[in-house]
């Protein structure tokens, strides 16, 4: 008996799932805004990590009522460490660090598209990466800086 087609095609995707690099990020926020703000670290594209994905991925697989509240909130004028975040980053894959204005709920964080002045991405690094969130002229800025020696 050959195998299916369908059958190959989830082998070699959980062969490639399973041989993507890994990267590891930590990321230091700090909200210089008046208002709180709620982030969290976001992956373009493959393979799905529900740790690695923002609130409208997981609309997609779950119902909302159901999820636990998506990111994390700083209150204005706070730092926030992200602490480790390890996952698999094959070829053509990034992260971001996603930050909306305010404290929503995951509903709320859907109805906040790209663009919007109540949001902004940052690209961040597998490495330790400081980001400042500001306003300006009422647009969320989110900028990554370079750390001052210590």
């Amino acid at each position: 008996m050959r195998p299916t087609f369908a059958l190959l095609a989830l082998m070699a995707a959980l062969f490639t799932i399973g041989c993507a690099p890994k990267a590891t990020f930590d990321v230091s926020i700090t909200n210089q805004t008046q208002d709180p703000i709620t982030v969290g670290i976001v992956k373009d594209g493959q393979p799905y990590e529900f740790d690695l994905a923002g609130p409208e991925q997981w609309a997609v697989e779950s119902p909302l009522d159901s999820l636990p509240p998506w990111g994390h909130v700083i209150p204005p004028g706070r730092t926030m460490d992200s602490g480790k975040i390890t996952g698999a980053f094959p070829r053509g894959s990034a992260a971001y660090l996603r930050v909306y204005r305010g404290r929503q709920d995951n509903a709320g964080l859907i109805a906040i598209s790209n663009p919007s002045p109540n949001r902004a991405e940052v690209l961040i690094f597998p490495t330790h990466n400081d980001v400042v969130v500001r306003d300006e002229k009422s647009r969320l800025i989110a900028d990554r800086v370079r750390p001052t020696p210590r």
